[in-house]
Parts: structure tokens; C-alpha cells; sequence
């Protein structure tokens, strides 16, 4: 006596793998999606940090300048 017919197993045996076959091919999708935006997001940040660092520099020169009475505005 049989409780499964050996067509059901076959079909439910495929549909398993189809279905691990998706996620599998979904988590690679998304992997790959994810790594694009590290490496945007990356790019945005050393685009920042070399703003910053001219920001510093100026707020410097500015501060020089102030210090020594000139007011900064103007001067190299």
C-alpha cells in the first residue's frame, strides 16, 4: 500500500528544487545589488571627505587670515 504516488514524489521533488533554484538565484541577485551600492555609497563617501578636507583648508586659510588681522576676505 502506497501513500504517495510515485508522480507526486516526482513533482514535489522538482518543485523543491525549483523553488531552492529561485531563492538561490534571488540571493544572488541581491548580493549583487548590494555590492553595486557599497561600491556607489564608497564613491559618494571619498567624494565627501575630499569636500570636507577643502572645507577644513579654507575654514583655516580664513582663520590665518583673521588672526593676523587682515580679516580674511580676499587675501592669498
Amino acid at each position: 500500500m502506497k501513500l504517495v504516488d510515485d508522480d507526486e514524489l516526482e513533482k514535489d521533488g522538482f518543485d523543491f528544487i525549483s523553488i531552492l533554484l529561485k531563492t538561490e538565484l534571488l540571493k544572488h541577485k541581491l548580493f549583487k545589488e548590494s555590492v553595486a551600492i557599497v561600491l556607489v555609497l564608497e564613491n559618494e563617501i571619498v567624494v565627501k571627505n575630499v569636500e570636507l578636507e577643502r572645507a577644513l583648508e579654507e575654514v583655516e586659510r580664513l582663520r590665518k587670515g583673521h588672526d593676523k588681522g587682515g580679516g580674511g576676505e580676499g587675501e592669498d
